[in-house]
């Protein structure tokens, strides 16, 4: 077969790329504490409840997550501040929205919860005073493997991100390294961080080594 290229499809390829690799990768985002619901380890009511949960947050509840930090989003859409009244009380139900690219390799569903960092808003610091988010819908950009996540949210009333750490919900510690864009154990991103000191360390030494005239490397 012929191989060709248009001004057309070289527009698209590019358009994706940007899209996909490097607007993914190196945008402006904003970093969250995500908790991602461990399917595996979660414990499901099969028998009264048709495969759902009798309790989300607490003691009785089957249903973990896997802890993630510092995992950039972007787009995060202006949280609502309408008051409604329902069976609960007079609430806040304030609704927002956020996307994640599927370059992170993360899968995320409804019923994530997601912590907003939002240190810089109070000058007494404590993550308790402020309210989570759980993710009510989730929206593909795109049936392919690269694709964006738009997520839909809202507050978690009445519940307190500690209360996942109390309960056991939460089956693993994991952290976004930003060098690979990509998501690891803690362990494994501290290993890593210190090979890349370490790397950089003998780069630098090498390069007090060399002589800049001959090029010669002196030992």
């Amino acid at each position: 077969m012929q191989n060709y290229s248009t001004l057309e499809n070289q527009y698209a390829t590019e358009y994706w790329n940007k899209l996909y690799n490097y607007y993914a990768a190196h945008g402006i985002s904003y970093k969250v504490t995500y908790y991602n619901l461990d399917v595996n380890a979660t414990v499901w009511d099969k028998t009264d409840l048709f495969g759902g949960y009798y309790e989300k947050i607490g003691e009785l509840s089957g249903v973990k997550w896997k802890k993630i930090l510092l995992l950039p989003v972007f787009q995060i859409g202006e949280t609502s501040t309408i008051f409604e009244a329902d069976e609960t009380g007079y609430i806040n139900k304030g609704e927002s929205e956020l996307v994640i690219p599927s370059l992170y390799g993360i899968t995320p569903y409804p019923n994530d919860i997601i912590q907003l960092n939002r240190q810089f808003l109070s000058t007494t610091y404590n993550p308790e005073d402020f309210s989570i988010f759980t993710v009510t819908g989730v929206q593909k950009q795109s049936p392919q493997q690269k694709t964006w996540w738009k997520l839909t949210l809202k507050i978690e009333q009445s519940r307190r991100e500690g209360e996942l750490e109390t309960n056991g919900q939460v089956t693993g510690n994991y952290t976004f390294f930003d060098y690979t864009k990509k998501i690891y154990t803690i362990q494994d991103a501290m290993t890593m961080t210190r090979m890349m000191a370490k790397n950089s360390m003998l780069k630098e030494e090498i390069k007090g080594m060399v002589d800049q005239n001959s090029g010669f490397l002196y030992c």
